[in-house]
């Protein structure tokens, strides 16, 4: 009797609660699927497999775990262009075939995430005082350059080059400090200014005018490698230099009127065959005036000579450095102005010639007096002791010089004969 109770009383609770869980009657009667005991398809599994990957795998996939929602790619170290991530960065195990991450279908009975598509990032805008441009696009060279520069002391220097004195269409940065081709070899502002009228201010008082309104003192980086360059010469050349700085480099300030564009290429086999060229004729001129001026030294004491054939040699060194690293001749014969020209391309050219508060250098300058003295002035004489010391030093800058030329025409060859055997359009 007890029995038939109990039993009786939990077949009606049984009917209560399916009357509950489902007020239609036919959905009752139908059989219900448990989440819990659904046996686990073999698509899971493979997700969980191929997301166990490290770094920037683990982030193109959604992180860490593979059951987290998915971000979008925003690693700029391998995403420079800023636009959307390519799958072959997303490395070989998790590409759309064999991967199955979330927003990827694994089967009927799995629920497909839809995820929006990843925008490329707004191009930025460039402040030019009362209206702004577009940027751009950016070079692989380009990224990362909040690490090596300073982007407010960068910001100041725009600002003192543009107000009132100077009147540039465009700032480049390029360099090290651009992430491009190396320039300068100490840590310098490689700045290049591109003016449409030439200027009554030329490099050098460009540069004293910053030394005033920027102490040196007062700048996180003290050395600065400036040039001025007329439009219409940027316009219508096509050398190393011009295609590294506006290849590579980032676009400080640029005038609203003025579109900025970038070079497609750069005939390098034409410039390493015309600065090879160059630098076979004047490397041996050079030193052929060296010797001349060891022999003269040597012999009889012949101190004029050896002095003028000693800063012959030196501004040939300085002219063959100039062509090879910018395609063109330095139109200014003084060693002063030269090594001011060309001294951050070597450290070792400042440690040579540089004047410092421990030691008095003053090369250059002596140099520039044996041209304009040992030629023409008839009371001309110099120490035999500092006369050796300044050939010494030329000799040593020599030697600087070669190895630099030797390296940059090296990179000139390497980029020929990467893109072929067919020049490049100029």
């Amino acid at each position: 009797m007890e029995n038939n109770t109990s039993a009786a009383q939990e077949q009606l609770v049984r009917q209560s609660e399916s009357s509950v869980s489902h007020p239609n009657p036919e959905a009752a009667s139908k059989p219900v699927r448990s989440a819990a005991k659904m046996p686990e398809s073999p698509a899971p599994a493979a997700a969980n497999a191929a997301c166990r990957l490290s770094g920037a795998d683990r982030r193109a996939v959604g992180g860490p775990e593979c059951d987290t929602e998915y971000e979008p790619y925003s690693d700029a170290e391998h995403e420079p262009d800023g636009g959307p991530l390519l799958e072959s960065d997303r490395g070989p195990e998790c590409g759309p075939e064999n991967c199955t991450a979330p927003g990827v279908s694994s089967g009927p009975d799995r629920i497909v995430e839809t995820v929006a598509p990843r925008q490329p990032a707004p191009e930025s805008l460039f402040e030019t005082g009362m209206a702004r441009q577009s940027a751009p696009e950016p070079t692989s060279g380009a990224a990362g350059d909040g690490a090596r520069y300073d982007a407010d002391e960068a910001a100041e220097i725009v600002r003192w080059l543009t107000q009132g004195l100077f009147d540039p269409e465009y700032i480049l940065l390029f360099g090290k400090l651009a992430g491009g081709t190396p320039f300068s070899d100490p840590k310098a502002y490689d700045l290049m200014l591109v003016v449409r009228e030439r200027p009554v201010y030329d490099w050098v008082q460009v540069k004293r005018y910053l030394r005033y309104q920027m102490p040196v003192r007062h700048r996180k980086i003290r050395y600065m490698n400036l040039y001025v360059l007329p439009l219409s010469y940027v316009e219508s050349h096509n050398t190393p230099f011009l295609y590294f700085s506006h290849r590579e480099g980032i676009l400080l300030y640029c005038k609203d009127r003025h579109y900025f564009r970038r070079p497609k290429s750069c005939n390098f086999a034409a410039a390493y065959a015309d600065a090879r060229l160059y630098y076979d004729t004047f490397a041996d001129m050079g030193m052929f005036y060296l010797e001349r001026a060891n022999t003269e030294y040597a012999e009889g004491y012949n101190l004029r000579p050896a002095a003028l054939f000693t800063a012959q040699a030196a501004v040939y060194f300085y002219h063959m450095l100039f062509y090879v690293y910018h395609g063109c001749e330095f139109g200014i014969h003084d060693p002063v102005a030269m090594h001011e020209r060309m001294r951050t391309l070597s450290s070792e050219l400042m440690l040579l010639f540089d004047d410092d508060r421990t030691e008095r250098l003053f090369t250059p300058s002596r140099l520039r007096g044996f041209i304009r003295r040992a030629a023409y002035d008839v009371r001309f004489t110099v120490d035999p002791a500092e006369l050796e010391t300044h050939m010494d030093r030329v000799e040593r800058m020599g030697g600087i010089v070669q190895r630099l030329c030797e390296l940059r025409l090296e990179r000139y060859r390497d980029l020929a004969a990467r893109h072929g055997a067919e020049p490049l359009s100029r």
